[in-house]
């Protein structure tokens, strides 16, 4: 989804940003980027994983077909925090699925 105000738009906003600030108020950029940011957060493709404890540490394992192509690109079947962040930056969003609990019973 890209930017939904035209140069135009964006260029009023900036004018009315710069009255403000001088007269100290909070910017309208501010605010529109921000809504901008919030619609393109729900557009965002998804990376699923899923966390497990192999010998005591805590690997995270593709749980998707977007993190298994990403799995795929980084060389590894697990996803290093680098990657994730990496993915992050390049606009996906990044969930853990849901674990299922395990309980004991009792004898």
């Amino acid at each position: 989804m890209k930017n939904p105000y035209s140069k135009a738009q964006m260029d009023a906003f900036a004018q009315a940003d710069k009255c403000l600030a001088d007269a100290g108020c909070p910017s309208i950029i501010g605010i529109a980027n921000k809504q901008v940011m919030m619609a393109l957060a729900a557009n965002r493709p998804v990376i699923q994983i899923e966390v497990r404890s192999v010998y005591g540490v805590l690997q995270s394992y593709p749980a998707n077909e977007a993190a298994n192509l990403l799995a795929q690109i980084a060389g590894t079947k697990t996803l290093k925090h680098e990657t994730l962040a990496l993915a992050e930056r390049m606009g996906f969003s990044i969930e853990q699925k849901a674990q299922a609990q395990f309980y004991k019973v009792a004898a």
